[in-house]
Parts: structure tokens; C-alpha cells; sequence
């Protein structure tokens, strides 16, 4: 739940019913003050059936799937009257999105993809390899304190992960410690930051000035899991004891035109948006070569006359209402680069068996 898919929801939303996974329901009832009953939390990979209409004559049903992106977050996949939909939102393409029940064989009619990273230049490692780099990175400096700059909510694995190779405690503040409970995280996170080798801060406190006045206290480094500047100009290239890893959770360029992406997901169109903000990007058509999937193709679904009639008194009361008077604004504390769970990452298993071995003290928050 990133705050860049988040704009205007706010403890005063109190308009229409918001669908999306327990945990994100969980996270936006905890953190943006929504009201439960607004909130509906569906399971993953099973088929949920919706109405589009008061009195039910419309359904359409809806299954999620995880989307190896940050805690919560998942794809839709959308069937009814309209046809078949496959929305991505913010993806990493694993191999068990092939084999997915709501995907294996089906042909979609519009597929909506997260082209964050569609550009040539955005090639980047996989998630296990930038872990790898990040541990080297972190064993290089065994008198150092280091700072992991990270966004809100994100990267909560690659954390575990190198708390449990490094056999070391990770200080955070109690904002992402109450986060962590609510994700139900190993306990690994401590708020005692001050008797930790490795702290977490947000990204924008990883600045020159900071390094600076860290070091002056005692030798840090900093690392920044992301792939932001790849490809672009990386503005922490000349600040000295920072380090940028391509860490993301994001598809990389090649993963995008894959033939697994292509030839699996069979679609008539694919609408490529710019879900993330950053430099500039290429869309999908262009980058990959997808032979006009988003070329204007003329698509003859026919609308119920009762989906038609809802929608027009919907419209007609938003326009009465003025919609543009609602004081909603967004979020600009954090964007979406983050992680979630990943079968190439240390097991639950790994962590509880560090933990009970006592490998190393347990600082107090």
C-alpha cells in the first residue's frame, strides 16, 4: 500500500467501498484511518463474486493474485459482461504467475501494466543477486554502522534476510515497528538504534550532509536498495560511503518483453501506463514491440442497460455534488519501490532457528 496508489483517502472517505487484499485492508484501516466497513478484504487466489448493481443482476467476479511487489499488494483479474481483464497494478514477474489458476491458458482482452521500468536502459538483477551485493556490501564493512535508507512500507524481506545471514538485530523507529507488528514480521526489529550495527531511515535522510555528521560520530555507510537511477544519472555517484543497489520490485525491462510475458498472457489489448513517477520512460508499445496492442483496436462489449443506468446516476450525482470541491489531497511522503515475499528469499524457518539459537543479543526497544 504505497501512498503514490493512496491519493485521498483519508479518515473522511466515506463514498464507496474499497476492495483489495486482508493485509492492505488491514494497513489502510491502521495508517490512513479508514473506516472498516468501507474496507473489504478479499482472499488471495480464489474467485470472489461481486454485484455491480443493487439488486444483483450484474456480477462480475474478481481474483487476486500476489504481486511479488510490497506487503498487500496484489493483480486483479477481472471477468464478467466487459469480458476478461488483467490489471497488474505494481508487479515483479516470478515464474508461479505461469501456473496461476486465474492466468494458466486464458486469453485476456485488456491487460494493464506496471511499464514503471519499459525502457531499454532499465536492466537491473534479479532480487536474490541484489541481496547478495547488499550482504557483501554490509561484510566489506565490519567497523562501520549501516544506514539502510528504504521507504515506509517495503523491502521488509531483503531486511530479514540480512538480519538472519548477518546474525544481527535491525534498528528501526517506532512508526515502522508498529508496521512490522501489523505485518506480523519475525522479530528481528528492535527500536533500540542506538546499540545496532544496522539502522533503517527513510530515503530522503540519506543525504551528503547526514553521511557527514553520521561520521563524525562514528564510520557509516550508507545503502540505498533501489533502481531508481538506473539508467539515469545517480545522484549519490560522487557522495562518498554511500552505496545505490538495484534492488526492486519492479519488473526489470527484460523481464517486461520476456516471451514468458507475451506468450502466457495472450491479450487482444495492453494498455502500458506510467504507473510510477521518475524519469522519463517509454511506453510499452514502443519499448517491446507488442504489434499494436494499444493501437485503438475497436472492442464491441455490450453494456447492460442496468450497469449503463447505475453508471449515469452515479455520474449525474458527482456532477450535482461537485466532486472537485472534495479537499482530498495526496501523499507525498513516499512512491512505491518495495518488496515482498519471494521463494528465493530466507525462510520463516532460517529466522526462528537464528532466534532460538540466541546467536546474538537481543537489544531492548
Amino acid at each position: 500500500m504505497h501512498t503514490d496508489h493512496t491519493a485521498g483517502l483519508t479518515s473522511s472517505w466515506n463514498t464507496y467501498r474499497i476492495y483489495c487484499s486482508d493485509v492492505t485492508r488491514e494497513l489502510a484501516i491502521a495508517k490512513l484511518g479508514l473506516r472498516s466497513e468501507l474496507v473489504v478484504g478479499l482472499p488471495l487466489d480464489e474467485p470472489v463474486t461481486i454485484k455491480l448493481d443493487e439488486v444483483g443482476q450484474e456480477m462480475m467476479t474478481v481474483t487476486l493474485i500476489d504481486a511479488n511487489h510490497c506487503p498487500g499488494s496484489v493483480m486483479f483479474v477481472f471477468e464478467g459482461y466487459f469480458g476478461r481483464i488483467l490489471y497488474t497494478g505494481d508487479f515483479r514477474f516470478c515464474e508461479r504467475f505461469l501456473t496461476h489458476s486465474a492466468t494458466k491458458g486464458k486469453k485476456f482482452d485488456i491487460l494493464y501494466l506496471d511499464n514503471t521500468y519499459c525502457d531499454p536502459k532499465c536492466a537491473f538483477p534479479s532480487r536474490s543477486s541484489a541481496t547478495m551485493t547488499i550482504m557483501e556490501i554490509i561484510r566489506n564493512h565490519p567497523q562501520h554502522k549501516v544506514i539502510i535508507g528504504l521507504y515506509s512500507l517495503g523491502k521488509e524481506v531483503l531486511l530479514r534476510a540480512i538480519a538472519v545471514t548477518c546474525k544481527m538485530w535491525i534498528g528501526v523507529d517506532a512508526t515502522r515497528m508498529e508496521t512490522l507488528k501489523l505485518l506480523q514480521m519475525p522479530d528481528v526489529f528492535t527500536c533500540d538504534v542506538d546499540r545496532t550495527k544496522i539502522q533503517v531511515v527513510k530515503t530522503r535522510e540519506i543525504t551528503k550532509r547526514n553521511i557527514q555528521m553520521w561520521n563524525s560520530v562514528e564510520p557509516t555507510i550508507a545503502i540505498l536498495p533501489t533502481c531508481l537511477y538506473v539508467g539515469g544519472q545517480n545522484p549519490y555517484e560522487n557522495v562518498p560511503n554511500v552505496f545505490v543497489v538495484p534492488y526492486s520490485d519492479h519488473c526489470s525491462f527484460e523481464e517486461l518483453r520476456s516471451p514468458e510475458m507475451s506468450d502466457n498472457y495472450a491479450m487482444q489489448n495492453c494498455l502500458a501506463g506510467n504507473i510510477s513517477e521518475g524519469k522519463s520512460r517509454i511506453g510499452l508499445d514502443d519499448a517491446c514491440d507488442m504489434e499494436k496492442k494499444n493501437s485503438g483496436v475497436e472492442r464491441n462489449i455490450a453494456v447492460p442497460a442496468s450497469r449503463r443506468q447505475e453508471s449515469d446516476s452515479v455520474l449525474r450525482a458527482e456532477v450535482e455534488n461537485g466532486i472537485e470541491n472534495n479537499d482530498f489531497e495526496p501523499d507525498q511522503d513516499t512512491k512505491g519501490d518495495s518488496s515482498r515475499l519471494e521463494s528465493d528469499t530466507v525462510s520463516k524457518i532460517e529466522v526462528e532457528n537464528v532466534c532460538k539459537d540466541n546467536n546474538f543479543d537481543r537489544p531492548r526497544c
